[in-house]
């Protein structure tokens, strides 16, 4: 046993009913994972989220239902059986319930479709828990896809485990909607043990129970309890036990202050894997705890495979490792890769900048649509621009797929793009509260909270989208200084009190240029009135677009 104050570890607990996104076999040849990634050269589809399997070959597709979301895939230990869940939101007249799950399994060749609400699947692909909802009669049950038996089974649910029914039909359960005392709001939570075809048995009880697993072989089960913190305690109370079947015998493995989350464990239960926030530990029947694998970026995934000797994780960037579990030994079996691509601005119009977000920095990316290839004009944290080709008029009011793709990595991600009928005047802003990213006469500092603009001065920000120039200026090339280039269209520029104040004024517009050794924007030079009261205003400009553009700018008023 290992009783720790802290243990080492920060884990990010799993909200209850959250989908596992691996699995594998048991010697760890195939792995199934789900993701919203999509492969290099693949029909051009956004982000629908399929299930890849890691052989041979090694990435392979093998389910796209772009209508539902696709979680918890499976394969049994002998990678013969595979399957996958489905999930779509049932908006349902007059309260007709309709079933919003599918579990699509292929085992020896012969396909099955079920339908409920939640599943649990063993390990040898045998023998299916279903909540039931959907079910006629309702009610959960075990079905045997050998002999085609359905066991049905009192009101409960599977524990929040991917490792929730052994291989001969036992089902690790939780009761429904006991309480833990009349007129209480506290909940009884309970363990169960339902053998197939016998009554459930209480294994624990009375203690908040955070998760459970069973073995495949059915002969132990682990269970781990967390008690909630005080209000000043950062970390919870949590005891880690394993129950031998045969004997009933209980042994405490870990308990301490920590935010432990789901556990995995091989067939045999010798073996089990923790996962932290940044690292995975093993325990070992034989030789304890040790510390197997760490990450900075943080690990949102691991998974034990049921020989226990290999363990499979995935980082916050898409990395995913194999390491041995004899050798600590790490494989790494994909480069990082961003999980979201989302735009931060907009006026996307030929020969202007164009900026987005991913949950990834500084990655080496390529961002394209169709055979276009947008320049990289930056990229700074988890923040990059792109300038769209001057050339590019074939997108001017089109709705395009964009795609992001790194060198490194067989993936791609996808986000939707919707390019600008006419010319506009899209403002670039920053920070809280969507402030104007504004700079003082002297381009000394940007315009902030603490260095506020003063009334009656001339202040700079930046635009894009105002389309073309009154000279050619190559894509890539950065804008001229001496003479600038301007653009063709003009805008006009407004300044209106934030808080409830009805002063709306055209604002004095002396400089309208392509911004100086930048590629992309345009700089826009403004004069805020000399009476203009201390506070926070909001500026603006419009150009041949119906839409305006703009940001808050904090202005002090002259002494």
């Amino acid at each position: 046993m290992i009783r720790l104050v802290v243990f080492g570890l920060i884990l990010a607990a799993l909200a209850a009913g959250q989908d596992f996104s691996m699995a594998s076999s048991a010697d760890g040849a195939v792995l199934y994972f789900a993701s919203k990634l999509a492969l290099r050269g693949e029909a051009v589809v956004v982000n629908p989220v399929r299930i890849f399997q890691h052989a041979d070959p090694p990435i392979l597709q093998v389910l796209d239902v772009q209508s539902r979301t696709i979680a918890a895939p499976f394969v049994s230990d002998d990678g013969l059986t595979t399957g996958a869940f489905t999930y779509s939101i049932c908006v349902c007249a007059f309260q007709i319930a309709s079933p919003n799950a599918v579990l699509n399994l292929k085992r020896a060749g012969q396909y099955y479709v079920l339908y409920g609400n939640s599943f649990r699947v063993s390990r040898n692909g045998r023998f299916v828990f279903d909540t039931g909802f959907g079910n006629f009669p309702p009610g959960p049950n075990i079905q045997d896809l050998d002999t085609g038996l359905m066991y049905r089974l009192p009101n409960v649910v599977p524990r929040h485990s991917r490792q929730s029914i052994s291989n001969d039909g036992a089902l690790l359960s939780s009761e429904a909607g006991a309480i833990a005392g009349f007129g209480s709001s506290e909940r009884l939570h309970q363990v169960l043990l339902t053998p197939r075809g016998k009554n459930p048995e209480i294994l624990a009880e009375g203690v908040p129970v955070h998760s459970a697993a069973i073995t495949a072989q059915g002969n132990s089960v682990f269970v781990l309890f967390e008690i909630k913190p005080e209000k000043l305690v950062v970390m919870s109370l949590f005891r880690l036990i394993r129950i031998d079947l045969a004997t009933r015998e209980r042994s405490i493995l870990f308990e301490g202050y920590a935010e432990l989350s789901s556990f995995t464990v091989n067939a045999e239960g010798s073996r089990l894997l923790l996962q932290s926030k940044n690292d995975v530990l093993l325990w070992d029947r034989l030789s304890g705890w040790r510390s197997l694998f760490s990450h900075e970026e943080g690990i949102t995934e691991s998974l034990l495979i049921d020989n226990g000797e290999s363990v499979f994780v995935k980082t916050r960037t898409n990395r995913m490792y194999r390491i041995e579990v004899k050798t600590g030994e790490a494989q790494q079996l994909y480069a990082p890769f961003p999980s979201s691509l989302r735009q931060q601005s907009f006026g996307a119009y030929p020969g202007s900048l164009i900026r987005f977000e991913t949950d990834y920095p500084d990655i080496n990316f390529v961002l394209s649509t169709d055979f276009t290839r947008f320049p990289n004009v930056k990229a700074e944290g988890r923040v990059f621009d792109v300038q769209i080709p001057w050339e590019a008029t074939d997108l001017i009011g089109q709705s395009k797929v964009v795609e992001l793709s790194a060198e490194d990595s067989p993936f791609v991600l996808r986000t939707t793009v919707q390019f600008a009928e006419t010319t506009g005047a899209w403002a670039f802003v920053s920070g809280p509260g969507s402030n104007l990213t504004a700079a003082k006469a002297d381009f000394s500092s940007l315009i902030t909270s603490e260095n506020p603009a003063l009334a009656g001065s001339l202040i700079h920000f930046w635009l894009s989208g105002l389309g073309p120039l009154d000279r050619p200026v190559a894509t890539g090339e950065k804008g001229p200084a001496d003479p600038p280039a301007k653009p063709i269209q003009t805008v006009a520029c407004y300044i209106v009190g934030k808080d409830r104040d009805p002063d709306l004024r055209a604002l004095r517009v002396p400089t309208e240029i392509y911004a100086p050794n930048l590629i992309g924007v345009y700089q826009i030079d403004v004069e805020i009135p000399s009476d203009w009261p201390t506070g926070t205003a909001y500026v603006f400009c419009k150009g041949v677009s119906p839409f305006a553009s703009g940001g808050y700018l904090p202005i002090v008023s002259k002494r």
